[in-house]
Formats: structure tokens, C-alpha cells, sequence
């Protein structure tokens, strides 16, 4: 629905939070500049791979993205457990048909290149599309909320309405606000995780993994 009052926007970070409010103030109507220090979008992204539940893909489905989705992800009916170590399958987990009514879309999981980087260039193309400004190889080194002023590493001075940190747990804004706000950063995660994904062809190929394969079955192995 289009908005009746138009406000700017200035976002920092063009990953999937600020694409995606790129996009969404855009389809409202609104004035939006994006900057993003990567030169190419997906540019840090090789090789991770992405996960799409119903409560992101239902949003990109009702923004008619659904064809484009299907490019690069493939529905997962269920995840198989494993413990890494010794190969042991520990379970199943099933994507219940009830549960997925309930949220409204399909459980989807990216294939088979650097995943996140194509959700990333296809949200990039629609930002574009709809009429977003996103300047790449641009980054943002302070914010001054009191001016909505936002100053890049270039020198120059970008204002706007309303800005909105979307740079990541590690980017500039976020530290700011719990700084101002006397809150401290939570104690770092120990646990880590790693994704890959290999060629059905090769994997159908090898009789030691051959039987790891099966369609919309997604293996997830840990300690």
C-alpha cells in the first residue's frame, strides 16, 4: 500500500535485512539509500550456504519473488541428523505439514553455488528494480542520530529522516546503540557452525556417500 507521506531513508549494510527493508520501503513508497561497503553484492559470501524458513520465505512469496526464489533454493522436507564423530544417525526432523499452514509458506534451503551471495544479488536486483539507491564500495565510519547524519569514509555527509542500522552484530551501529544505552555486549557464542554443499553428481557417484542423497532431505552432522 502506498504510503501518502513520504519520508528518506538511509540504510547501512545491503545484506538480507536491509535489502529486504529496502525493498519493503519501496513497495510503500518511500525514499531509499543504501550503503554498502562491499564492491559487488555477495562479494564475502562464497560459500555459505542459506536457509529460507516460512517466516522469510512467506514475505519474498508475497512479493511475487517466487520464481526468482526457486532459482537458487529447493524445498526441504525434512533435516537427518548425524553425529559427526562417528556417523551415527541420531534423527529425523520433520517440517510438520500443520506447522508449515500455520506460518504460511515452504521451508527452503539454497543450491548448489554460494547460496547466500544469489539471495543476496537477487534481493539486490528487486531493491534496484523497485527504484532504491544503493551506492556499493561505500562505508559508512560514523552516525550522528541527532542529525540523522551519516558520514562515509570518503568524507562526505549523507542525511535522511530516518537512519537504519542494518550492518550486522559486528558493524558500526549496533555497538553505538548499546554504548549509548549502557548495555553490554552478550558473552560471545562458543559454539560454531560450518555449511557446505557438494554436487548430487558426485555425491551419487561415490558408493561411501552415494546414500547420503535424498531428495528434499537436508543432512546436518555436529558434536
Amino acid at each position: 500500500k502506498q504510503t501518502k507521506l513520504i519520508i528518506d531513508f538511509l540504510i547501512i549494510g545491503a545484506g538480507v535485512s536491509g535489502l529486504s527493508c529496502a525493498i519493503a520501503l519501496r513497495r510503500a513508497g518511500h525514499r531509499v539509500v543504501v550503503v554498502e561497503r562491499e564492491k559487488e553484492i555477495g562479494q564475502s559470501d562464497v560459500g555459505r550456504g542459506v536457509r529460507l524458513p516460512p517466516n522469510l520465505s512467506k514475505i519474498l512469496y508475497r512479493w511475487n519473488l517466487k520464481s526468482e526464489v526457486s532459482a537458487f533454493a529447493a524445498k526441504s522436507k525434512q533435516i537427518r541428523i548425524y553425529q559427526l564423530d562417528t556417523g551415527d544417525r541420531l534423527g529425523d526432523h520433520y517440517w510438520d505439514d500443520e506447522v508449515l499452514r500455520e506460518t504460511q509458506r515452504e521451508f527452503l534451503f539454497g543450491h548448489p553455488r554460494p547460496q547466500l551471495a544469489d539471495l543476496r544479488k537477487m534481493m539486490y536486483a528487486v531493491a534496484v528494480d523497485q527504484g532504491a539507491t544503493v551506492r556499493l564500495a561505500t562505508t559508512a565510519v560514523s552516525v550522528d542520530p541527532e542529525r540523522h547524519a551519516v558520514t562515509l569514509g570518503s568524507g562526505e555527509t549523507l542525511t535522511a529522516d530516518v537512519v537504519i542500522g542494518a550492518d550486522g552484530a559486528f558493524g558500526l551501529v549496533r555497538p553505538m546503540l548499546l554504548n549509548e544505552q549502557g548495555i553490554q555486549e552478550a558473552t560471545k557464542p562458543t559454539m560454531c557452525m560450518y555449511s557446505a554443499t557438494a554436487p548430487k553428481a558426485l555425491v551419487e557417484k561415490d558408493p561411501q556417500s552415494k546414500h547420503f542423497y535424498e531428495h528434499e532431505v537436508v543432512r546436518a552432522c555436529g558434536n
